[in-house]
């Protein structure tokens, strides 16, 4: 594939994400998910933020498809992209999964650019939704004015500074994860009616066959005391997502899924 080619949106959805708002803009990304995009039209793309300074581009890791493949060897188009007078917003919430280096050192390069990380995948602390971010000093001034107050709970920074504390820990546990990942993909190649899609984040995207019903099969599995997630949106509604967890939680959804196969 020529890295002036966007994949296809099954095989990268939402990896390079463009605010619908102009003809123009909407024409590409139809050119885009019918797979017909060239190095021409990308000209063209670039063109129109030009053309629209307050039109948003943001370069993110893929929310639904964890191939890491998906935005490698992408450097030279987000260098292009950060000499635009647009802001920029790097989401690196699964950065410690992919085997990737974080690009937050970009944010000392470029003064439109945001990078943005959590503690909910990593650290585990997804239910007080806890995150911190690099920032331009000229943007972060601003935001700073209109910030809440108290917008983050004692609970969420007390044990945000605990997992900061304790990087020899989190990397076990992120060790341990990715090991168990690996185990989860081959299980899941081994289920009849299940596509798995290789993955470089906390969970696997599988792609449901064999004329089984997605949004059926999240169901079954809920009945059984395991949960995965379904999605309704059109381009995903073939498909589950399996977060990866300890090895018997692995071991308790492959027992679930021999059951109904």
């Amino acid at each position: 594939m020529d890295s002036t080619t966007p994949p296809h949106p099954l095989q990268c959805l939402a990896t390079c994400t463009v605010t619908k708002g102009d003809s123009q803009v909407e024409e590409w990304l139809i050119q885009w998910e019918n797979q017909t995009v060239s190095e021409a039209t990308w000209e063209d793309a670039f063109a129109i933020q030009a053309s629209f300074p307050t039109f948003g581009l943001a370069d993110k890791p893929n929310f639904h498809d964890p191939d890491v493949k998906c935005w490698q060897g992408w450097s030279h188009l987000r260098t292009r992209i950060l000499d635009l007078p647009i802001l920029v917003v790097l989401d690196e919430a699964y950065i410690e999964f992919s085997g990737l280096d974080s690009k937050m050192q970009w944010v000392k390069q470029h003064d439109n650019l945001i990078v943005l990380r959590t503690f909910s995948k990593r650290a585990g602390l997804a239910g007080l939704r806890v995150g911190y971010g690099a920032f331009p000093l000229s943007i972060i001034e601003y935001l700073w004015r209109a910030k809440q107050p108290y917008n983050v709970s004692v609970a969420a920074e007390l044990s945000a500074c605990a997992a900061l504390q304790n990087p020899t820990y989190l990397e076990k546990v992120k060790v341990a994860l990715v090991e168990e990942r690996e185990r989860l993909y081959a299980l899941l190649k081994q289920v009849p009616f299940l596509n798995p899609y290789p993955s470089h984040s906390n969970f696997i995207l599988c792609e449901v066959t064999a004329g089984r019903d997605a949004k059926n099969l999240k169901e079954d599995l809920a009945k059984m005391g395991v949960m995965i997630r379904h999605y309704s949106n059109k381009e995903l509604k073939g498909y589950v997502r399996v977060s990866v967890g300890k090895p018997d939680q692995t071991d308790a959804l492959m027992d679930c899924l021999t059951r109904l196969s």
